[in-house]
């Protein structure tokens, strides 16, 4: 079980209800996301044991207020122990939460855990052209830009580029 305190915020395991509470909550960013999101009970169930099956190589944390509201959720994709790798993504679960600094509180705490009790030496990580505000957290990180994947994402009206970025343990410590 993973369990990481911030000064405002936790990140931490989810409980299957808790699962539950962040997906009756979500709404989806039309910017990110075209397709409106429906609640789904059966579809969050199997979800949440796919992500319980497979929390050694790609556990999803929530993001926790300090009264216990989840807010979001931090996914460390593709864990690679032996090449000390692994993908950063994240999510809030509506407009509530964003433009209030937890999701760049919750992508330091996630830094920091993947450096420091992983021990992996590399984080990689996306995010959509048109998304400013994951990309300033990621400038503001240290993350290096690696390059743009131009129209790599169908928005249904409109293609979006992926642009990925890394940062290496060391790059982190001296930024």
């Amino acid at each position: 079980m993973i369990s990481i305190q911030g000064d405002n915020i936790c990140l931490r395991s989810f409980k299957r209800n808790e699962y539950h509470q962040l997906w009756k909550s979500y709404v989806a960013d039309s910017v990110m996301d075209p397709n409106p999101y429906l609640y789904n009970e059966e579809k969050v169930n199997i979800r949440f044991d796919s992500i319980t099956k497979n929390e050694s190589v790609y556990p999803r944390i929530g993001i926790f207020l300090l009264d216990e509201t989840v807010i979001g959720e931090v996914s460390i994709k593709r864990i690679d122990y032996d090449k000390g790798k692994c993908e950063l993504g994240i999510f809030l679960a509506n407009d509530n939460y964003k433009g209030l600094g937890y999701g760049t509180k919750a992508v330091k705490l996630a830094i920091d855990y993947i450096f420091n009790t992983l021990k992996l030496k590399n984080i990689y990580a996306d995010t959509m052209g048109s998304n400013l505000k994951m990309q300033r957290i990621f400038n503001n990180f240290g993350f290096k830009f690696i390059n743009k994947e131009e129209q790599f994402y169908n928005m249904n009206n409109r293609w979006e580029d992926k642009l990925n970025y890394v940062i290496t343990k060391n790059q982190y410590n001296n930024y």
